[in-house]
Formats: C-alpha cells, structure tokens, sequence
C-alpha cells in the first residue's frame, strides 16, 4: 500500500549523483497495480530530466507490493498516480 510505499521511499531515495542546479525536485508517475500487486505500465508524467525519471521508476518497481484494486469482492486493475518529491540534503 501507499503506506508501506512511502517509508520505503524515504529510507531509499537518492537523489540523482551530478545534479548541482536542483535542489528539490518531483516526478509524478502513473502505473497500473498489477492483480499480483506490482506496478505495470509505468508512465512518467512529470519529471525534470531523465535521471529523476529513472530513480522514481526503480523505486517504484523495487519497492513493496501493492494492493490492487477491488470491485464487488473482485481484483481490478487500477490506474494510480503517485508524486516522489527528491530533496537534496
């Protein structure tokens, strides 16, 4: 879950090595939540460069599972957007 998602991403980020201009950055992401609970259909919708693009895709195809979606007592797959925000430290 999104829970789970999120402490996973803040023990695992990093933000992208020879990026001196940024300093806070977003990528918004859409996927689709597999009936296994892994993202499928990875999209990037927002992202300042490619290297941002690609730490948000593998910690989201890293991270844990998900819980797909449900309709009348069955799995569906789902379309979720999710925003990972990059603060450098």
């Amino acid at each position: 879950g999104r829970k789970e998602f999120n402490e996973y991403v803040k023990n695992n980020i990093r933000f992208p090595e020879h990026e001196d201009i940024l300093t806070k950055a977003v990528v918004v992401l859409n996927f689709v939540v597999g009936f296994d609970g892994r993202p499928a259909q990875v999209f990037v919708l927002k992202s300042p460069g490619k290297a941002f693009s690609d730490e948000a895709i593998r910690l989201l195809t890293d991270g844990p599972d998900w819980r797909p979606a449900e309709s009348e007592g069955a799995q569906i797959g789902q379309g979720t957007r999710i925003r990972i925000v990059f603060n450098k430290e």
